[in-house]
Formats: C-alpha cells, sequence, structure tokens
C-alpha cells in the first residue's frame, strides 16, 4: 500500500520526467524512483532464492509467473511478479530426491499450470504437475508410461479443464519416446502420439492454437520434430529446417493465433539458431542473425503476431563461455540484443514472456563459477 509520501514522491517523480520502475531486493517490496531508460534496452532483476529458472509466463504486466528449481533437489521453485516485486511462493514437494519445473502457463490469476518432475524411491524421474488456484499451488496427479522414467518439459492450457502437457519417458538418453498427457478438469490421462514406430524423440514444448489446434515442438536425434493436435489426434508435420537438409532441434513454441505461431532452435551440425513460423500450409524458416563464429541457441519464444516475437537462448564466446541472447523479430526480419550478464561466467535465458512489443520478460541461470555448478537465477527485463 502506498503511503501520502510515497504519491507525493510519485507525482513529483512524473512532474520533473521520471519513471516509477519496479524492482526486486531482498527487501520490502516498494516503488523506486529511477530515470526512464533511453530507448528499448534489457536489465537484469535480481531475486532472492533459487538456483535456476526455466520458464516465465504472463497473465498481465502485473501478474507473472516463473519456475524452476532450488539445486534441484527436495523442492521445485516459483517467483511471482505482481507489479512492483518478485516474491518466491511455496510449493508443495514430492519425493526425496531431485525434483524439477520445466514450464509453467499462467491463463488467468486463479489459473497456473506447472510441469516438470520429481524422482522417486527407485531414482527414476516421474511426471510432476502442479496447479495454482489463486491461493496456492497444488499437486494435481498426472500419470506416467511404464516404471522408468518420465519428464514432462512443456504445459499449455486452454482452461482449467482442458491442460495439454508434454515431454518424453524412456531408459536413456537417444532411447525415449514422446510424452504426452491431457488434463480434463477431473484426471489426467495419457494421449497417443503420432505413430513413427521406434523413432527415438521428445517433446520439449506445447502450445495453444484453439482448443483443438494444439502444437508440440522437439526432436529426434537426428533432426526437428513437430506433431500437432486437431481435435482427433496427433500427427506429424515436416519443420522448415528439415526441407533445407539441416538437420535442426527445436525447443520452445508459442503461438497466439493460427497466423501466429512461432518455433526456436538450433541447427545440430552449425552454429547457427532456427526461427520458423507457421504459414497457414507449412513451416518457413525466418533466420535469426547467428553472433560470432561459436554456437548460438534459442531455447524460449514468445509470440506476439504473424510479424512479431521475441526469442531468447544463448551465444558462445571466442573462449568458449556462454553469454545470454535475446532476438526481435520486427519489420520482417530478426534484431540481435545483448542483454547484460550477471557474472563473467556462463549465462543463458531459457524462457521469454512477452507482454508487448515494449514490455518483455526472459528468465533462465548464470554461473556463479566456472565449473557452472553453482547457479542462481537470471531474470531480464526489456523496456521501452
Amino acid at each position: 500500500m502506498f503511503t501520502s509520501a510515497m504519491k507525493i514522491l510519485i507525482l513529483a517523480a512524473i512532474a520533473f520526467g521520471l519513471t516509477v520502475a519496479p524492482v526486486a531486493d531482498a527487501g520490502t517490496a516498494r516503488p523506486v524512483v529511477q530515470r526512464a531508460r533511453a530507448g528499448c534496452s534489457w536489465k537484469p532483476v535480481g531475486i532472492t532464492g533459487g538456483t535456476q529458472l526455466h520458464a516465465v509466463s504472463a497473465v498481465t504486466g502485473s501478474d507473472i509467473w516463473a519456475v524452476g528449481n532450488t539445486n534441484s533437489v527436495g523442492k521445485p521453485f516459483a517467483i511471482h511478479y505482481d507489479g512492483s516485486d518478485w516474491k518466491a511462493v511455496p510449493m508443495p514437494a514430492k519425493g526425496a530426491g531431485r525434483i524439477d519445473l520445466y514450464d509453467v502457463d499462467a491463463i488467468s490469476k486463479k489459473n497456473v499450470w506447472a510441469v516438470g518432475y520429481y524422482t522417486d524411491g527407485n531414482g527414476h524421474s516421474r511426471t510432476l504437475t502442479e496447479h495454482w488456484n489463486g491461493t496456492s499451488w497444488k499437486i494435481v496427479p498426472s500419470p506416467n508410461k511404464g516404471t522408468g522414467d518420465n519428464t514432462l518439459l512443456g504445459v499449455a492450457a486452454v482452461s482449467g479443464s482442458h491442460v495439454w502437457a508434454v515431454g518424453y519417458w524412456g531408459p536413456t538418453a537417444g532411447d525415449e519416446g514422446p510424452l504426452i498427457e491431457h488434463w480434463d478438469g477431473t484426471s489426467g490421462r495419457l494421449f497417443p502420439p503420432a505413430g513413427l514406430g521406434g523413432i527415438s524423440r521428445r517433446l520439449e514444448d506445447v502450445a495453444v492454437v484453439a482448443p483443438s489446434n494444439i502444437v508440440a515442438v522437439g526432436h529426434t536425434p537426428s533432426n526437428a520434430h513437430i506433431e500437432r493436435y486437431d481435435g482427433l489426434r496427433w500427427t506429424t508435420e515436416s519443420d522448415a529446417a528439415m526441407q533445407t537438409g539441416n538437420a535442426a532441434e527445436l525447443w520452445a513454441v508459442s503461438a497466439t493465433s493460427a497466423g501466429a505461431q512461432w518455433a526456436v532452435g538450433d541447427f545440430i551440425y552449425q552454429s547457427q539458431p532456427v526461427a520458423e513460423r507457421y504459414i497457414g500450409h507449412g513451416w518457413v524458416l525466418k533466420p535469426p542473425t547467428n553472433v560470432g563464429a561459436k554456437p548460438n541457441e534459442l531455447k524460449g519464444v514468445s509470440a506476439l503476431s504473424a510479424t512479431s516475437a521475441f526469442a531468447v537462448g544463448n551465444y558462445t564466446t571466442s573462449g568458449g563461455t556462454r553469454r545470454a541472447l535475446a532476438e526481435r523479430f520486427a519489420n520482417g526480419s530478426w534484431t540481435t540484443f545483448k542483454p547484460p550478464n550477471a557474472t563473467q561466467f556462463d549465462n543463458e535465458l531459457e524462457s521469454v514472456a512477452a507482454i508487448s512489443a515494449s514490455n518483455v520478460w526472459a528468465v533462465g541461470f548464470t554461473a556463479k563459477n566456472a565449473s557452472g555448478v553453482s547457479r542462481k537465477p537470471l531474470i531480464e527485463h526489456f523496456l521501452c
């Protein structure tokens, strides 16, 4: 609540051409007067707690969720932005081993979904689904395929009774099967993916175009993989990178309408990022800018329209250090940004949520040492 003194301070700031911008710190949330940024720029925002953030999703500019882990051990990690500050929100845990949340979809103030995995007593990863009802997070039972590893990597909700989650199941890397689950408001059930025989593949992300138009992306060991649900079944689609003969992997997908579907990733055997847009009858490449000669990866994307999108990830320096990377698609081409890095070691962005073309949040992690084992969350805010 603003005090009278705070209101006077804010009015004075406005009168002198300053802006009141939210910042996060370890103390009590309060308005802070600071000068408006010149043009559009990325700015790091500090938070307390957590180790790594994998995903961010926004209901509005003052209702944003991000999820990840706390050292991947014991409990998941969720933080909420209320327009003034980021604050950690308790989440229930399951199992006694490693635990992580890889994706979050916030569709209203009382309807937010997060997915990932927990570790059971046999050391296997098992699906973890949590739901925010406006008051607290609660675990929602989610099915598993077989008794081995099962992990959910992406979630997209049409409504509280129509939710899709994707990931993979399988014993070893390179020998995984796609995992698709649906929540109908009462229970979750496994849904058959597109039939491709014994081809190993995993789904990394999912997006809702319409209630009967759901798109999921991922990869096989040697190429990108796309599946679409038409209201009856899942079928595969040819991605644009495959059409060029270049092997790619897709990490994220975002859609605001049938004409605004974007997917991003990277070429497996090249040092270039990948971005594709669906144009109604197939996917076409919209090549982003590559930074330097070392590998570039795009891990997250947020679509605003058919002609506007933001993507984030990392590029690698000549010395082998990964640095934060952001790309903006507008006016028919991509513009590259190098958001500030919190340390001299690896910094990576994994997810992005665009509220508008001038208000964008991205999350990931920054390494605290050269080994990269010790990490802390990285939050970046793009503002014009």
